[in-house]
């Protein structure tokens, strides 16, 4: 929505809402595991909502649950607290996931509510 507050073309405010998704996509884990990204490009997944959106997911769904698998009589016991930390993923930051998706809520919203009423007006 911020986007297309600030640009007055909307095919440029979708070509840049694209390609904003796709960065977020890239650095939240949906499309490269979090392991994978460079030291160099750690910073920028802080910028992402969906790294913390995704490791709220994850962490609410897999955090506390045991996987059973028994295969030839052997039976295998794996922690979600494994499996979180095999992708990356704080298993005790649910709720700092949760603040930070609020915050970059409201703080969207606010950027959005002062970029209108400053630079943007009304034709009558």
């Amino acid at each position: 929505m911020m986007l297309a507050i600030m640009l007055r073309n909307g095919s440029q405010a979708t070509l840049l809402a694209t390609l904003l998704m796709l960065f977020e996509m890239l650095l939240g884990g949906l499309l490269l595991n979090r392991g994978t990204v460079p030291p160099w490009a750690n910073w920028l997944q802080v910028l992402s909502f969906f790294n913390a959106a995704m490791e709220a997911l994850i962490v609410n769904e897999v955090d506390g649950l045991t996987l059973n698998e028994t295969k030839y009589g052997l039976s295998i016991d794996v922690p979600g607290a494994v499996i979180l930390q095999t992708f990356g993923f704080d298993a005790r930051a649910f709720w700092k996931d949760v603040i930070v998706l609020a915050g970059m809520n409201v703080g969207f919203l606010v950027l959005g509510g002062l970029w209108l009423q400053l630079f943007v007006r009304e034709r009558k």
